[in-house]
């Protein structure tokens, strides 16, 4: 079945992507990417079989307590090795036709009649223009989150690489005035993990310029908490997928609540005040106060 509008839900880790997938995951027109994918990522059917079972009265319900939709990297690997780790940003020009086939072909033995619609989540580096190259017609929301409570969320997951230096990281190198500022601060970790999220909202903004207007959709993940059923609606509106009762469904299980204001019991005086001046250009640019 030929691939017509997949979305893709992009951001900076730790922003509340998790849970808007979860949520959208829910509608019965959309095939995601499961842990079948993972451990079989060079075998699609599997998935779709998975995604068939879903709709089974009963087996499906059992399932969805067992299975959640993730990332699946390994996927994304098999078909383009270097796509869960560059140093950088993945952009047009890095696509090769061989990946953009065998991308495609793998997601088309995945659809059902059904579920017809892809629903993807790709976090850290944007990789816009690497999609969109693939999938002229995708759609994108990005879930933007307050960079303080970013930070804050990064230091406490065992998988950031911060702890060793940028030399290390995933990110590339810092700028002279990202060097700048975190030398200012003493090397500080907290200002690693700030300036981590500053660099992908960068990267994001860069990315967004090179990919069509209208298939882009930013989206705040306080919206998101406060207002759940207007938010869905304005992502349903824009991604052309019909409003499903699921949905709703879906909001009441998951109870959102924005945890933003955690970062401020973490954090010192001092170490609040050394996010703000950091970070104070893009928070200011993405409506934060400071």
């Amino acid at each position: 079945m030929t691939i017509e509008r997949p979305i893709f839900i992009v951001g900076a880790g730790r922003s509340g992507s998790t849970v808007l997938h979860q949520i959208l995951a829910e509608h019965p027109q959309v095939v995601w990417l499961s842990g079948v994918t993972s451990r079989w990522p060079g075998h699609p059917v599997r998935n779709r079989i998975f995604m068939q079972a879903l709709d089974i009265p009963v087996v499906g319900a059992v399932l969805r307590q067992l299975a959640t939709p993730g990332e699946s990297y390994p996927f994304w690997d098999l078909h383009y090795r270097g796509f869960s780790r560059p140093f950088r940003d993945l952009i047009a020009g890095d696509l090769m036709p061989a990946t953009s086939r065998s991308v495609r072909e793998a997601f088309e033995k995945m659809t059902t009649h059904r579920r017809d619609r892809l629903l993807l989540k790709i976090t850290g580096w944007p990789r816009l223009a690497f999609l969109n190259a693939i999938f002229p017609d995708a759609r994108f929301i990005h879930l933007v989150r307050d960079g303080r409570a970013v930070a804050a969320s990064l230091l406490n997951v065992p998988f950031w690489s911060g702890w060793q230096g940028p030399e290390k990281w995933r990110w590339g190198s810092l700028s002279a005035e990202m060097q700048a500022q975190w030398a200012g601060h003493d090397y500080s970790f907290i200002i690693l993990a700030a300036l981590q999220w500053k660099i992908l909202m960068d990267a994001m903004e860069c990315a967004r310029a090179s990919i069509p207007a209208g298939s882009f959709l930013q989206v705040h993940y306080e919206a998101l908490c406060s207002a759940p059923r207007q938010t869905l609606e304005e992502i349903s509106d824009f991604a052309r997928l019909p409003w499903s009762r699921r949905l709703d469904k879906a909001i009441r299980a998951h109870a959102l609540k924005s945890r933003n204001e955690k970062w401020r019991s973490q954090f010192t005086g001092e170490q609040q005040a050394a996010l703000a001046e950091v970070l104070a250009e893009p928070l200011s640019r993405y409506g934060y106060r400071l």
